[in-house]
């Protein structure tokens, strides 16, 4: 009978980490593999109020259970940079006071192991008659809450609200003097017209008061080319040149269909560049 050559022995223990980066393996040895999973970013935060002084992040905001960090600006000059961590699932009670009237627009990002999630912007309206909170930039699939308050109203009322998606809410109500909240979700991107009226309990009918929703797909689309502006003709810095040579300034616009912040890199064709500005 013939003899056989002793096979080389492989084996390999797996560790989870990157998919793309494995160790090869030599024979008669034994090499782990290394092997990296990703995991998936948390979701836009959702945020609602009841009193539109305390704020909630009420919902799990991460598909992995990790846990979260919250970044919001008030749009009165107050951030909250990266509080947190917070496990996934747990709602945040946060609170915050505007001194003055006005219309806010507060962002709301979060962020765990794996990156940060999308910007959601939401609305804040405060004068002597009727304040308003909800989303303004938002995306698919998520549901919104939005809450009002008429205040100094002498009579109970109805409220009337048309989603801009052919959905509507008839005549809820009648509500007293107090916050009241609504939730919706929108299943397509675009733009929608939020549309609300009331109407007291003698059948009087207020104006429309209407607020434009913008809703993103959560799919990652790349931004649009920029668009240069600045001066197409220059003197070059030589020490031939009688006129001395200026300082030429460019503007750059790109715009990012999901709302993400864009990063510009620049090749002034000198053998120059601007490494991912932003």
């Amino acid at each position: 009978m013939t003899g056989f050559a002793a096979l080389p022995c492989i084996s390999a223990t797996i560790t989870a980490n990157k998919s793309n980066e494995i160790v090869a393996l030599n024979q008669d040895q034994t090499y782990p593999i290394t092997w990296l999973t990703k995991g998936n970013l948390p979701l836009p935060p959702v945020m609602w109020t009841e009193n539109f002084s305390t704020f909630y992040i009420p919902t799990p905001q991460d598909p992995d259970g990790d846990d979260v960090y919250y970044w919001i600006d008030w749009g009165d000059g107050n951030v909250e940079d990266w509080i947190g961590p917070y496990a996934s699932g747990v709602t945040v009670c946060i609170s915050h006071v505007w001194i003055d009237e006005g219309t806010y627009q507060i962002k709301v990002k979060a962020k765990d192991q794996d990156g940060e999630s999308k910007c959601a912007v939401y609305s804040l309206t405060l004068t002597s008659d009727l304040n308003f909170f909800g989303v303004e930039i938002g995306y698919v699939d998520i549901t919104y809450t939005f809450t009002i308050y008429w205040k100094n109203c002498e009579y109970e009322y109805c409220i009337y609200i048309d989603w801009g998606d052919g959905e509507v809410e008839d005549w809820m109500g009648p509500f007293a003097e107090q916050p009241i909240s609504f939730s919706h979700t929108w299943s397509l991107p675009g733009e929608y017209i939020l549309r609300l009226k009331f109407k007291d309990i003698y059948g009087n009918e207020s104006d429309w008061i209407t607020f434009i929703i913008t809703i993103l797909s959560l799919k990652n689309n790349p931004p649009s080319a920029p668009v240069i502006n600045g001066p197409e003709r220059g003197r070059p810095k030589t020490y031939e040149c009688t006129l001395k040579p200026g300082t030429y300034n460019y503007t750059f616009k790109a715009i990012d269909p999901d709302g993400d912040n864009v990063s510009y890199y620049i090749n002034w064709g000198d053998g120059t560049c601007e490494e991912w500005v932003g």
